[in-house]
């Protein structure tokens, strides 16, 4: 008995493409051939849909992602300055235990600043820590009374 929503079409296929079809069907976990050819013929009217009016779909798309598109640089943006906020405070904490001034931050920054470019932004940590830096490139002074405190 058919459906107000379904009608039932017979077709006379090939045997060997109708067993291609049923492998294809079962590697793809579809459970009954209505539901795979159903499956197929949706896709080859959305492609003809697509390909009919391709000009107005491809301006459809292309605003959707500009918007997208706004939406992450907005979601950045606001993390990168939620970043810089706790890395302002942490930059500052450092500096007033440490007894730093404005000058040595400054130099500190501007040998960061050539580590970075020279490394083109690749900051390879475990030589950081291993002592790289302090033993291959001219180090920034501490301040008085520092020499003896441990870095590190």
């Amino acid at each position: 008995m058919e459906s107000k929503d379904k009608t039932r079409v017979s077709l006379l296929l090939d045997r060997e493409l109708v067993e291609t079809a049923d492998k294809i069907m079962k590697d793809r976990g579809y459970r009954s051939r209505n539901q795979f050819y159903s499956a197929l013929l949706a896709d080859v009217i959305a492609d003809e849909v697509t390909d009919k009016h391709k000009n107005v779909l491809g301006e459809k798309f292309a605003e959707a992602m500009a918007e997208y598109v706004e939406e992450i640089k907005r979601a950045v943006s606001k993390g990168l300055y939620r970043y810089a906020v706790h890395q302002e405070i942490i930059s500052r904490m450092m500096a007033d235990h440490y007894g730093y001034s404005y000058t040595d931050v400054h130099d500190m920054m501007w040998e960061a600043c050539k580590n970075v470019r020279r490394l083109r932004g690749k900051v390879p940590l475990e030589q950081i820590l291993a002592g790289y830096y302090t033993k291959n490139q001219i180090e920034t002074a501490l301040p008085a009374g520092k020499e003896d405190e441990e870095v590190f």
